[in-house]
């Protein structure tokens, strides 16, 4: 399976509603073959423009696809400790 722009945007939606947790996230119905397919998957953060990597975390192991995308977004952008947390600031950026 290859990432799909609603992937990607999902994962922005995650990260920013828990940077601006009064935010609105923009992805409200989440395909429902998320929550059928199992997967293994990985979430890696990059800022775009100075191609620096920012977080980047996954699994081996399938899960459902709509909650590991929560997760290890979650997780690269805040709990990496290779990497300092992301800002509210970088996200223009990533």
């Amino acid at each position: 399976m290859l990432a799909t722009l609603q992937m990607c945007a999902y994962c922005f939606d995650i990260i920013i509603d828990y940077l601006v947790p009064k935010s609105k996230p923009k992805i409200k119905l989440i395909p429902s073959s998320w929550k059928k397919n199992r997967t293994p998957l990985f979430v890696t953060w990059s800022k775009y423009s100075y191609r620096q990597l920012r977080g980047c975390i996954g699994t081996f192991e399938s899960m459902r696809l709509d909650q590991g995308l929560q997760k290890y977004a979650r997780f690269a952008a805040f709990h990496d400790s290779r990497f300092v947390k992301i800002d509210a600031s970088e996200i223009p950026d990533l």
